[in-house]
């Protein structure tokens, strides 16, 4: 009778011992897809707070460049060093566009902030606008194209009218 009740114990510890495994693996994996879920879903709130619209822009033939004015129209505010990693694409309305990368003090090639207007701290603000020179070397004629690329992914696209 006792090789019954230590076998009946030796099941039982057996069980729990696995019971304990499965839950800790079920456990693990979905505290894995909710980090998973979480970090989506923070990453596309952030996207849809932030949005940048290209508003304006001119060609100066005096410094063969493009002068555009974008607008922060999303909730997020986007500090100077955050758009120095920007990319941002321009080139005539139905033709190949070139990518400009951040150069402050560079030529050809390059964009460069210009400034800021209603912005606080040297932040982009909600609501503020950023002029920025992108040094073309080229005219492209009346209607060109403008895409502003985030690091994150983000594009924001505009064909704008450019004043002579």
């Amino acid at each position: 009778m006792s090789e019954v009740a230590i076998s009946h114990t030796v099941f039982i510890i057996v069980t729990v011992i696995l019971v304990s495994a499965v839950s800790a693996a079920v456990i693990l994996k979905t505290y894995q897809i909710m980090s998973a879920y979480s970090q989506r879903s923070s990453a596309e709130a952030q996207a849809l707070e932030t949005q940048l619209t290209p508003v304006y822009a001119y060609y100066n033939s005096t410094d063969s460049s493009y002068y555009v004015f974008i607008r922060n129209s999303g909730y997020t505010t986007i500090s100077r060093a955050e758009l120095s990693y920007v990319e941002v694409f321009l080139g005539p309305a139905n033709g190949t566009l070139n990518m400009y990368l951040y150069s402050q003090s560079g030529g050809q090639g390059t964009w460069g902030l210009v400034a800021m207007y209603g912005s606080q701290g040297g932040q982009l603000s909600p609501g503020a606008m950023a002029e920025i020179v992108v040094r073309t070397g080229v005219n492209f004629g009346n209607t060109v194209h403008v895409v502003i690329s985030l690091p994150d992914g983000q594009d924001f696209s505009a064909y704008l009218q450019s004043s002579p």
